[in-house]
């Protein structure tokens, strides 16, 4: 695991790389060029997404890997007609295209790489972006 920007405050102790803060797809770039442990899949999650357990990305990580066992593609969801590439996995082999993307679009960058696109649906996929969700993700959580 390799947490992009600020630390996390309930997990102090994550390796970290800084943010360039210039969207996510120049982030991934910046990652993709960082010297990172060699592992067959990366998966590639927002902050805003919330409501990942550890069933349903264990589940996630099992449907991605029987959609493309050779780890050739970035298996993305397509949740509520989106694209969704956060909460997707990427190949370590992909990363020399990332980091030789010139994209500044996350969804550009994404399609023009090898892909998948699997729907789905489930409450991890929506992301907490405005107060109100935020507020109603915690009413969640109790």
């Amino acid at each position: 695991m390799l947490v992009l920007g600020d630390v996390l405050p309930d997990h102090p102790d994550l390796p970290r790389q800084e943010d360039p803060r210039e969207g996510p797809a120049v982030a991934l770039q910046a990652w993709a060029r960082a010297e990172t442990p060699e592992v067959d899949r990366w998966w590639v999650v927002a902050c805003d997404q919330v409501r990942w357990t550890p069933q349903r990305l264990a589940e996630w990580a099992r449907i991605c890997e029987a959609e493309d066992p050779a780890a050739k593609h970035w298996v993305m969801a397509l949740y509520d007609g989106h694209l969704q590439p956060l909460g997707g996995w990427v190949p370590d082999a992909l990363r020399p295209s990332l980091a030789a993307s010139a994209a500044r679009s996350l969804v550009v960058m994404a399609t023009s790489l090898p892909h998948l696109t699997v729907p789905c649906h489930g409450p991890e996929w929506a992301d907490v972006d405005t107060q109100e969700d935020r507020q109603a993700w915690e009413l969640e959580e109790g």
